[in-house]
């Protein structure tokens, strides 16, 4: 598809002299055109796709895969509308657009009937803004230096910085600072809009999560630039963010309102957003945890779990403090600018997964599809994601052993009791209590639900590898763990491990009792006991018992897993007295004079008794008073060797 002439004329052309040449405008007295570009030759790979596009809308399947290339991707996916898409626009208002690159959000604004002044320094890239909004009727692209043009006042109901103002003074060197340069800018905005009109301003946090932990700046590709304060590198580039409190200060310095929303995982290819009211409301840390910061520069160091540390500031309340990305709308002080932000949180829908997407408003309003008819409401639950807290604990613990035993114990769970929900749409309360969280909702069907422990399991894991890589390679009982198949293999290994030696173990105890009294926990000694290594078994009881009690011993006092187990006992005898006297008590056993539990049966051969245990409770009980012990025989020890078959 080839370009057309954009036949609108700019609102801009009645305060300045405008040619048009290629579907651009530009001044007819114009000096040289802003040099920005990210090179010759994406610029020819981004004019190609556009030219052989089928369809040049913003949502277009042209442009909504995977480009494999960070520039294409930026200049074409439908994604970067999302900035826009929550906030409260005037329906059919007039925009001025500073800053339109080659055109992605221009588009989106045309498609949806705005009426726009899209400004943009360079040449080449306003050629290609005017070639993705071919068609359209109500957009014009003006080649121009926003600080040279002449505006008019009150004449937008929007103005737009998105990605611009870090380079403000860039292009505005008669500036001491970019705060200066910024403030100067957004002057010039607050002139031209409209008494009930907004800005809106998206860029990096200076003190973004990601570059706190390591992550190179954005714009230097260098790690602690921004953090640092851009002293030499940022100064010589003419590049600066701004913190919250930065950003606070230079809009009051302007006479402007504002209000923040949180891009996620940035205002580049937002994802998610959450309005500065909705950092506190149910489901954020969720949908926090579904998007996680996005390294776009090259050159991070990342040695410590960032994931878990940005779980921490959260946590801590400090999200509109540590966000990767800042969206801002400022106001005249007669306008209030939360209007605009008409969300709490908002999860955008995705064609390519087939989302729906969520808008929560807030516990009163509750959730509802962003998209299509259905109108209903859902509830919202502030419990947490349990992949977030699967990470947390292994992050502390630093212990595979404890953390399979967790997922196991999970997965055990979801199968029968949810039926295997995944991983993703799982939430846990702070009981330990496996719940469906939100995200069943926006796309998970009876197809989508896994049936089988170990097919939930090697799932659960290969996504959990892919949520917490980063933290994960940190971890030293990790570190022969390079990718997901081995991170898989070696926590599969670790639970089959487990289920071994937890059929190896068992616990063996000895209850007694007077008279009519009940066996209770009271009067109880247990052994742990090594169905491989344990032979012989010593009960120490706390205190000295009369020859006339009940006692009854429990070889395995636990449910144990196997259909059925047998034990040989060899020796069976009570110690006690000064004289550590001995008192058999097989014979007894042999003969019979025991009553045992339905589920366990003695068996006689040769010189040796066998039990054979079935069920889950096997006991037997021997009356001291009918055996014949002397009348001073007290006993404090119960000697037992006994085999496990």
């Amino acid at each position: 598809m080839t370009g057309s002439k954009l036949p609108r004329v700019p609102y801009l052309s009645a305060q300045n002299n405008l040619l048009q040449e290629k579907s651009v405008w530009h001044l007819a007295d114009a000096s040289a055109e802003i040099d920005y570009s990210d090179g010759a030759e994406t610029e020819r790979s981004l004019e190609t796709i556009l030219k052989n596009a089928t369809d040049l809308s913003w949502r277009s399947a042209d442009f909504s895969k995977d480009f494999e290339d960070w520039a294409l991707n930026y200049h074409l996916s439908p994604v970067r509308a999302n900035i826009l898409r929550g906030l409260s626009l005037k329906p059919g208002g007039r925009v001025l657009e500073v800053g339109a690159g080659c055109g992605v959000i221009t588009r989106f604004l045309g498609d949806s009937g705005f009426e726009i002044d899209a400004i943009e320094g360079s040449q080449s890239r306003a050629v290609l803004a005017a070639l993705r909004c071919s068609g359209l009727t109500n957009v014009s692209i003006v080649r121009a230096d926003f600080n040279k043009v002449t505006l008019p006042n009150e004449g937008y109901d929007v103005v737009l910085f998105i990605g611009v103002l870090e380079y403000a003074r860039r292009f505005s060197p008669q500036f001491e600072n970019s705060v200066e340069a910024v403030a100067h800018m957004l002057r010039r905005a607050a002139r031209v809009l409209a008494p009930d009109g907004v800005i809106v301003v998206a860029i990096e946090n200076r003190m973004g999560a990601k570059y706190l932990f390591g992550g190179a700046e954005d714009h230097l590709s260098r790690p602690w630039a921004g953090i640092a304060g851009y002293p030499r590198l940022g100064n010589e580039a003419g590049i600066c963010t701004f913190d919250a409190k930065s950003w606070s200060s230079i809009v009051s310095s302007t006479g402007l309102q504002h209000s923040f929303f949180y891009p996620l995982p940035d205002y580049k290819m937002p994802a998610a957003v959450i309005s500065q009211p909705g950092v506190n409301l149910d489901g954020a840390h969720s949908v926090t945890w579904r998007y996680p910061s996005v390294h776009r520069a090259e050159n991070s160091i990342i040695t410590s779990p960032m994931r878990v540390q940005t779980i921490a500031l959260e946590d801590a309340g400090l999200l509109p403090e540590t966000a990767d990305s800042f969206g801002l709308v400022l106001t005249h002080e007669s306008t209030d600018p939360k209007q605009f932000l008409p969300f709490g949180w908002i999860i955008f829908d995705d064609a390519e997964s087939s989302s729906k997407g969520l808008k929560y408003l807030d516990p009163e309003n509750g959730a509802s599809w962003l998209v299509g008819p259905d109108r209903s409401v859902f509830e919202v639950s502030n419990s947490e994601p349990v992949s977030r807290f699967w990470l947390r604990t292994l992050v502390e613990t630093n212990n595979l052993p404890a953390f399979a035993e967790l997922v196991e114990s999970h997965a055990d769970q979801v199968i029968s009791d949810l039926g295997g929900v995944p991983l993703e749409s799982l939430q846990i309360r702070e009981g330990g209590r496996i719940e469906e969280g939100m995200f069943l909702r926006p796309g998970i069907s009876a197809s989508n639900l896994i049936s089988t422990k170990p097919e939930w399991l090697c799932k659960a894991l290969e996504d959990f590898w892919l949520i917490g890589q980063p933290d994960l390679e940190s971890l030293s009982c990790l570190q022969d763990c390079d990718d997901q198949d081995s991170f898989s293999r070696k926590t599969l290994s670790v639970m089959e491990a487990a289920r071994i030696n937890a059929g190896r173990k068992t616990t063996s105890a000895i209850y007694w009792a007077m008279g009519s009294e009940d066996f209770n926990e009271i009067n109880k000694v247990s052994v742990d006991i090594d169905r491989l290594l344990t032979r012989h078994v010593t009960f120490l009881l706390p205190k000295t018992v009369l020859p006339k009690a009940l006692i009854r011993f429990d070889p395995s006092d636990h449910e144990i897993e196997r259909n059925s187990e047998q034990a040989k006992i060899e020796t069976f005898a009570l110690v006690g007295g000064k004289d550590e006297k001995h008192f058999d008590l097989i014979p007894a056993i042999r003969e019979g004079r025991v009553e045992i539990s339905p589920n366990l049966e003695v068996k006689c051969i040769n010189k040796s008794v066998y039990l054979e245990i079935s069920g889950s409770d096997p006991w037997m009980v021997l009356d001291l008073k009918t055996l014949g012990l002397p009348s001073d025989f007290d006993f404090c020890e119960i000697h037992v060797t006994i085999t496990w078959e």
